[in-house]
């Protein structure tokens, strides 16, 4: 069911259209009304209707596979679409664009349709995707330990984020730890599903004498930012990172000579190339984070999901190998198509990178931590990263029964499943407190006086970008 407000929508949007409609003109749908007709079809995951409600142009370019994709990503952040909010009637490059905020059972998301001059769709377009989780601390937080507030980061002024720094309670200086996420357009916390991964690791470090740092995505905060093909690992990752480090830094109650990183999944990736860069980064902990080049790693990801329940259907089959050949294009040079719903040039550029190589060329403490039941990030990774970091001083691994990807416990003994990260769940007590042991005992005495920042907002520019990167188009 809409909001009441669509027929107030309706009526703005003939005034916006310039004086009386002509006699007759109300049987005709408004722009408006007709977007939101169009909208509910895909809503309702009546994917080939939504289809056919478009142009030539249209028709061919949005799959089923694609839309699938777009729905099932607001689905597993948001739940199912429980009323619109707002609709109001824009021009944008020539084009008429409907813009919607809506609401869903868990959280509220920005969505634009575009339309021809005759009212067929032109473009969807969902510029942001925010959970709304009731979040209950896990045992091992005590909240009585820290403060939670927010904080701004910005590498560059034009797209400032949201972050939320963790202190101790007590004079400090305290260690610091700058928390850098997977792959994909991620809020502050992290928040995948129900989870909010980074909140429990944030509070989980705090109760522990840890001051942390956690950011949201670029490619979360300004989706349209950049086009798709244009979104690099410098822009949604690594130049935010580094602003974060010199954010935390500049905090009057953290130590600037022991401050960490860590990187979960596809951030992992990217954590070594920032300690590179940064040598005065005290330790780097990269929790689920694959060795192998990242196409082999998505090809084995693809041929699991789609043979994990001992049936392949002939829309899998297509999805697959869509898929395949668009990794077989990013091989040779000539990137095409898509590959998990993100343009193959995006992916090309995440293929020149190789943390493992980069931890070769780093001196700082390394830890390295992978649940056993992790189906994205495996044990040939944990190979991988024994076996060629075997002659680098300074690294420790540490693997955990039952955890998946998102250092969560899970049902079963074998490897997980996508469904599992849908489940409510909190980062293992062993995980979170072990690690915040190693950073303990790893942060080197202060020694170098800490410099209060001009005020909480101040911005230090970022560093001078390093090698590539993500986000969703």
């Amino acid at each position: 069911m809409f909001h009441r407000r669509r027929a107030a929508a309706v009526i703005l949007a003939v005034l916006a259209a310039g004086g009386r409609p002509a006699f007759g003109a109300q049987q005709t749908p408004s722009k408006i009304e007709t977007a939101r007709q169009a909208l509910k079809l895909f809503l309702d995951k009546e994917l080939p209707k939504f289809i056919n409600r478009g142009d030539a142009t249209f028709k061919e370019k949005f799959t089923v596979a694609i839309g699938t994709g777009i729905w099932d990503r607001i689905h597993f952040k948001v739940g199912h679409f429980s009323a619109e909010e707002s609709a109001r009637l824009i021009r944008e490059e020539g084009r008429d664009i409907v813009a919607f905020e809506l609401r869903f059972e868990r959280g509220r998301a920005d969505v634009r349709v575009g339309l021809s001059p005759g009212g067929e769709v032109v473009g969807l377009w969902v510029d942001r995707v925010e959970p709304e989780i009731e979040y209950e601390a896990p045992g091992y937080v005590d909240v009585e330990t820290f403060i939670d507030e927010p904080v701004r980061v910005a590498a560059d002024e034009k797209f400032p984020l949201r972050g939320r720094i963790t202190i101790p309670v007590g004079e400090g200086p305290f260690p610091g730890v700058v928390l850098i996420s997977d792959a994909g357009p991620l809020d502050v916390n992290a928040t995948t599903g129900p989870n909010q991964i980074f909140k429990d690791v944030a509070w989980g470090f705090a109760s522990q004498k840890l001051a942390v740092l956690r950011v949201e995505k670029r490619s979360f905060a300004y989706p349209r930012a950049y086009p798709p093909a244009e979104w690099t690992p410098e822009v949604e990752f690594i130049d935010d990172a580094v602003a974060a480090v010199a954010t935390l830094r500049k905090h009057p109650k953290v130590d600037p000579g022991a401050v960490f990183l860590l990187g979960h999944g596809m951030g992992g990736v990217i954590t070594p190339t920032i300690a590179r860069k940064d040598p005065q980064i005290a330790g780097v902990v990269l929790l689920a984070t694959p060795a192998r080049p990242v196409l082999n790693m998505i090809e084995d990801q693809l041929h699991y999901l789609v043979n994990f329940d001992q049936i392949i259907s002939e829309k899998e089959q297509r999805e697959l190998a869509a898929a395949l050949e668009a990794i077989a294009s990013v091989r040779a040079g000539d990137p095409k198509g898509s590959i998990l719903n993100t343009p193959a040039t995006y992916w090309s550029r995440y293929e020149k990178l190789d943390p493992v190589h980069t931890c070769l060329a780093t001196k700082q403490p390394l830890l390295i931590v992978r649940g056993e039941r992790d189906f994205q990030v495996t044990e040939e990774d944990t190979m991988l990263w024994k076996s060629r970091l075997a002659d680098r001083p300074g690294v420790e691994f540490r693997t955990y029964r039952r955890l998946n990807h998102l250092l969560m416990g899970g049902l079963g003994t074998g490897p997980s499943s996508p469904g599992e990260y849908s489940s409510p769940g909190k980062v293992s007590k062993e995980v979170v407190l072990e690690t915040a042991q190693w950073i303990l005992s790893k942060a080197p005495k202060p020694t170098t006086p800490v410099v209060a920042p001009e005020s909480a907002s101040t911005q230090p520019p970022a560093g001078p970008p390093p090698p590539d990167n993500t986000p969703t188009p």
